[in-house]
């Protein structure tokens, strides 16, 4: 019900959660609602806020330092999911600040309606076709080493078929997909001019897990799983990725992206004892060939050649540490020799549960994560 953050870019920095009962509305009471208060503490605290631009000026400006009201001291959070048929709506939105002077440049919204058209599901495969109706106001996107663009608006369509299989012990699984939208956000190249255009795309991936050593592990837990709810499935894995992204765009430009990443998976250890019995480690090399540019700055491609690079590494008992981080070897990246989009996390592993401090060095937000394992949970629960 209760939780603490760090998010400096548009919080100003540390704040507290609370989460509410779910509200259900409608004759059939299948409307759920889940909020979420935000209490802007180090906000609070300071008296000053750098989340947004001035009053008068674009939602893409600088952000500048002005007094807080007492309504900025606190934001929400809220989640509204309905079925109508066999349509499925869910809408996400959040305000950092409760100033209507600052509604537009507070407000963000990322709302969709889905219908699944097929879905099978098979003891080693499954697959789903879908369609979706997108429409979002303010997403924010991480875009590499060019660092975070905003898609002030953007509504549209897409449609997408996933398929995962087994196949000789070689975990699959594909996915090919299409959207067509009418999206407005900052040039490529002058970051505070604001353009609209219709972007085409269509994408597809292809993953592959290949085992090159497997130890022998009991499908069912006992007492010493103390850690984990489930047995650890050490081994070594090949695992490869291939994705095409194509994009067209209605001022005639055109990019098109062939990526490519492949590495080793290393997992070692049970983590049943108290010292260094678990460890996780993946490195993979990361490709990008490119033609063409976007008009756009959130989906222009960069960073062509990176490494990546994944540890989590058991410390004592339950305390797990975890980093994820990319090494840029692209000469004309920004950040060339450089590591980014790195993300630590620090956690405390129970059968039953695990609390986590989570931080991003990127964009410079963090928290607390609290999991219970072995729930399908969505939202933010009932009381039990």
């Amino acid at each position: 019900r209760w939780g603490i953050q760090y998010n400096k870019d548009t919080k100003d920095g540390f704040f507290i959660t609370r989460n509410f009962d779910p509200k259900y509305f409608g004759s059939k009471k299948n409307i759920r609602l889940n909020l979420q208060k935000e209490f802007f503490l180090q906000r609070a605290l300071n008296g000053k806020t750098e989340s947004f631009s001035a009053k008068n000026e674009s939602i893409l400006a600088p952000k500048s330092k002005r007094d807080v009201k007492v309504l900025d001291y606190f934001g929400l959070n809220g989640n509204l999911r309905t079925k109508i048929k066999n349509f499925n709506f869910n809408s996400v939105f959040s305000l950092n600040s409760l100033d209507p002077e600052f509604f537009n440049k507070s407000f963000i919204n990322k709302s969709e309606i889905t219908k699944i058209l097929y879905s099978e599901d098979k003891l080693n495969s499954s697959k789903e076709s879908k369609l979706t109706l997108f429409g979002n106001y303010r997403d924010k996107v991480w875009n590499g080493s060019l660092g975070e663009r905003e898609i002030i608006s953007a509504y549209g369509l897409k449609i997408s078929k996933s398929n995962n299989w087994i196949d000789s012990n070689v975990i699959k699984s594909s996915l090919i997909a299409a959207s067509y939208g009418d999206y407005k956000s900052s040039d490529r190249i002058d970051i505070l001019k604001i353009i609209n255009k219709k972007r085409l795309n269509i994408y597809l991936d292809r993953y592959h897990s290949y085992p090159i050593w497997k130890v022998k592990k009991s499908n069912f837990i006992n007492n010493n799983n103390i850690y984990s709810p489930t047995e650890i499935p050490s081994g070594l894995n090949l695992n490869s990725q291939a994705l095409i992204d194509l994009y067209r765009y209605s001022d005639h430009k055109f990019q098109n992206l062939f990526t490519f990443k492949a590495g080793p998976e290393l997992t070692l250890g049970n983590f049943k004892k108290n010292f260094l019995d678990y460890s996780k480690i993946s490195i993979y090399y990361k490709k990008t060939l490119s033609q063409g540019n976007s008009p756009f700055g959130f989906d222009q491609s960069g960073d062509y050649n990176t490494i990546e690079f994944s540890i989590k590494q058991q410390l004592y008992g339950p305390l797990t540490f975890d980093l994820n981080t990319e090494y840029n070897l692209d000469y004309k990246s920004p950040k060339y020799k450089e590591f980014f989009n790195t993300k630590y996390d620090l956690t405390w592993n129970r059968r039953a549960y695990s609390i986590g401090i989570y931080y991003n060095y990127e964009t410079k937000a963090g928290g607390l994560n609290f999991k219970i394992n072995s729930f399908n949970f969505e939202g933010y629960g009932d009381k039990f």
